[in-house]
């Protein structure tokens, strides 16, 4: 009987878990690519109707991934593609150059392991240009590991997602312009 208890009661503690996502660290192979791919300083702006979000459900109410520094998922992805121009030499708040984010999609599922980000990219209020990014992560039918997973790969997700805005050739040649 006590092992059913103990049982229970652990699983209901393990049920209120949330996952922390790592800190961003930009990839040395986009900040060169910022390097080849933009002339001038650039700003960042970002816009999201979900501007204000700072956690996502994961498997159910009671689990939850967060962000490090109680940063929100749109601030966080400014944060990232202002960390790469400023490693490139590229940033400065304020450059007439702009661009700017606007967020359609941040989310993910560990069912199949995947991190979803959309945004339209706007540069210097030219016609918007969609990047849509999805990135694998590995599933698993333990919950605590499938949300682990999908909360170690938000970084990894938000470096594949720079890298796509960077390799848009539409976007490439409206940064040099």
């Amino acid at each position: 009987m006590r092992t059913i208890l103990f049982l229970a009661i652990m699983a209901l503690f393990s049920s209120c878990s949330n996952y922390q996502a790592q800190s961003f660290a930009s990839n040395v192979s986009d900040v060169f690519k910022a390097q080849e791919s933009i002339k001038n300083s650039m700003s960042v702006d970002i816009a999201s109707s979900n501007s204000n979000k700072s956690s996502i459900s994961c498997r159910g109410i009671n689990r939850a991934i967060y962000l490090p520094n109680k940063e929100n998922f749109t601030q966080y992805i400014k944060n990232a593609l202002v960390e790469t121009l400023i490693n490139a030499n590229l940033y400065n708040k304020t450059a007439s150059n702009k661009i700017l984010l606007d967020m359609k999609i941040i989310d993910f599922t560990t069912v199949s392991g995947k991190w979803h980000l959309k945004a339209n990219v706007m540069i210097n209020n030219n016609k918007p240009i969609t990047v849509d990014g999805k990135y694998l992560f590995a599933s698993a039918w333990d919950n605590d590991l499938a949300c682990s997973n999908a909360a170690q790969a938000f970084d990894h997700a938000v470096t594949a997602f720079i890298h796509d805005i960077l390799e848009n050739t539409t976007i490439k040649s409206q940064l040099n312009n």
